[in-house]
């Protein structure tokens, strides 16, 4: 029994230790890096490309996806099941998933609007 705790304590301690490792690394690439970056380009009159403006807009988001984690690790650290832990896991994935969708149906839906390609021919 004692060996089982024991294992089970490394378990979560090890989640704990990532868990809080992804929030420390994704607070820093969505808070310093990439603004930083997009004003690199803006000051340079790039024209970038949809996949990385949804990143800027994601960025901006950085609440919505760094509030959950932040919810499961005090979760985790307050000890509770760890059955529950997991199912606050497969949540915070559907939310992100979700969010990286809907992200991407907005990048390609200007493409399908049929306003855009009349004005595009009326133009030749």
């Amino acid at each position: 029994m004692i060996k089982f705790v024991k294992n089970n304590i490394s378990k979560l301690t090890d989640l704990k230790l990532g868990l809080l490792a992804a929030i420390i690394v994704c607070s820093y690439i969505l808070i310093g890096v990439v603004p930083s970056f997009r004003e690199i380009f803006d000051s340079l009159g790039v024209d970038l490309s949809q996949i990385t403006k949804s990143i800027f807009f994601l960025s901006k988001m950085w609440l919505v996806i760094l509030l959950p984690i932040s919810a499961i690790y005090i979760y985790i650290v307050i000890g509770k099941n760890i059955r529950i832990t997991k199912l606050l896991l497969v949540s915070l994935f559907i939310i992100i998933g979700l969010t990286f969708f809907v992200t991407i149906i907005s990048m390609f839906m200007p493409m399908f609007k049929m306003g855009n390609i009349f004005e595009v021919n009326s133009q030749h």
